[in-house]
């Protein structure tokens, strides 16, 4: 009885084997097939823009469980409102928003991401943040369009949320996707900080 079970386990134990060599001989083939297919429509890869930096490829909605990356992306274009002054290269909004005496809260995001997107969308579209962000000078900053400030500001990841003080010094970051919580928690040990 003991010498039917293990061969009966052994035969098991060698089919899963074949199959996972199967399934790696496969994606083998079938991995360099796909990207062959998709660059042979004529070069359309060489026509997107660049890739971004590497330490902004991999957004933490890529990392986090709790950002559904496939419905981060919103239809329409821009999810923020008309409050927030959006850096460009012809205005820029930092030096606004230090000029007005206010503390500053600024986002740096990007079009590619959709952690971003969703962060726009989700927490900063959120009516309570929007009336207790009123306080705050709201910029927000495209990495793609102002590379200058990402670098200037040390920001390796996007979203990255930073709170600057009245004196333009930063007094908090964070470079993580935040839920409504988790930036109701940070703006409340800035203001218990003051």
């Amino acid at each position: 009885m003991t010498n039917r079970l293990f061969r009966s386990i052994g035969r098991r134990a060698w089919s899963f084997r074949r199959l996972v060599v199967l399934f790696l001989a496969l994606a083998t083939f079938l991995i360099p097939a796909t990207f062959a297919a998709s660059t042979a429509d004529g070069g359309e890869r060489e026509s997107r823009r660049a890739a971004p930096p590497v330490a902004q490829r991999f957004s933490p909605c890529q990392r986090a469980s709790n950002v559904d990356c496939a419905s981060a992306v919103p239809d329409k274009g821009d999810e923020l409102d008309a409050s927030w002054c959006r850096q460009t290269p012809q205005r820029d909004c930092l030096a606004e928003a230090g000029a007005s005496g206010r503390e500053t809260f600024i986002v740096f995001g990007a079009s590619w991401c959709g952690a971003c997107r969703a962060y726009e969308r989700v927490t900063l579209g959120n009516p309570q943040v929007k009336r207790r962000l009123k306080r705050y000078g709201r910029v927000y900053v495209d990495t793609e369009m102002n590379d200058g400030d990402r670098k200037r500001r040390s920001v390796e990841v996007v979203p990255t949320t930073v709170l600057l003080g009245r004196d333009g010094n930063e007094r908090g970051r964070r470079s993580v996707y935040l839920t409504i919580q988790e930036l109701s928690d940070f703006l409340d040990a800035m203001e218990d900080g003051e």
